[in-house]
C-alpha cells in the first residue's frame, strides 16, 4: 500500500497580531479576512502579486498596511474597511453593528501598480495617512469613496501618493492637511476637485493633469509651487 501524506496549510499566515501572507483561493474573488483573527498590521508584501483576490474587506483590528501589502494584485478591485455596508448611512442613522476602522497608515507602495483596482471605499475610515506612491499606476481607480457628507479621511498624502491614476475623474481633498509633492501627477482624467479651508495643496500636485481646466475654487491658502 501506499502511503499519502497531506500538509494542511492555513489560508492566513498570522502571528503576534501581524498577517504575514495569505495562502488561500477566496470564493469569487471575495476574501473577508476574519475579525477574530485580531490583526494589527497587516505585513510588508503580505498580498503581493495575487492574482485571485477581486474584493477585500479588511477588519477594523488592522491599525496599519506595510510596505507593498498589496503591490501588483492584478485581479484587485475593490478595497472595503470593517465592511461593504457603512457605518454612517445616507440619512444619517448608524449602523452600530459596524465598528470604525482602526486604520490610521497605509504605508509606500502599499497598492502600487493594481491595474484593476477600480473602488477604495473609506466611509468606515476616520483619519488615515496615505504613504509614498501608495496607489501609483492604479490606473483603473476611479471611486474613493468617504463618509457621505464629511471631510475626506485621508488627512495625509505623500509623494505621488496617486500619481498616474489615470481614471480618477473627481477627489475630496476638504480633509488633507498635509501634502506631499506630484501627489495626482499624471491623472490625465481628472476634472473636479473639493478643498476645504485647510486643505494643503502640495508641490506640482496636478502636473499633467490636462482635463483639469474648469475653473477651480480653492478654499486654502496652502498651495504649494507649481501645484
Amino acid at each position: 500500500s501506499t502511503l499519502v501524506r497531506l500538509r494542511v496549510i492555513n489560508e492566513f499566515d498570522a502571528e503576534n497580531y501581524t498577517l504575514y501572507s495569505y495562502n488561500g483561493v477566496p470564493e469569487n474573488g471575495l476574501l473577508v479576512i476574519p475579525e477574530d483573527l485580531n490583526v494589527m498590521t497587516i505585513a510588508e508584501q503580505a498580498f503581493k502579486d495575487n492574482d485571485t483576490i477581486k474584493k477585500i474587506v479588511i477588519p477594523s483590528t488592522v491599525t496599519e498596511i506595510q510596505k507593498r501589502a498589496f503591490e501588483n494584485c492584478s485581479a484587485l478591485e475593490e478595497v472595503y474597511f470593517v465592511s461593504q455596508q457603512h457605518r454612517v448611512k445616507a440619512n444619517g442613522e448608524i449602523d452600530k453593528t459596524i465598528d470604525w476602522a482602526d486604520l490610521s497608515m497605509v504605508y509606500e507602495r502599499a497598492f502600487y501598480n493594481c491595474t484593476n483596482l477600480k473602488k477604495i471605499d473609506l466611509s468606515n475610515v476616520k483619519t488615515i495617512t496615505v504613504g509614498k506612491e501608495c496607489f501609483y499606476n492604479c490606473t483603473s481607480l476611479s471611486q474613493i469613496i468617504d463618509q457621505e457628507g464629511e471631510p475626506t479621511s485621508i488627512g495625509t498624502m505623500h509623494h505621488s501618493a496617486f500619481k498616474n491614476c489615470t481614471s480618477l475623474v473627481s477627489i475630496n481633498l476638504t480633509g488633507l492637511h498635509m501634502a506631499g509633492d506630484n501627489v495626482f501627477e499624471g491623472c490625465t482624467a481628472l476634472e473636479s476637485i473639493q478643498t476645504g479651508k485647510f486643505t494643503a495643496i502640495g508641490k506640482n500636485m496636478f502636473k499633467g493633469c490636462e482635463n483639469l481646466y474648469e475653473p477651480i475654487t480653492i478654499k486654502t491658502t496652502k498651495i504649494g509651487e507649481g501645484a
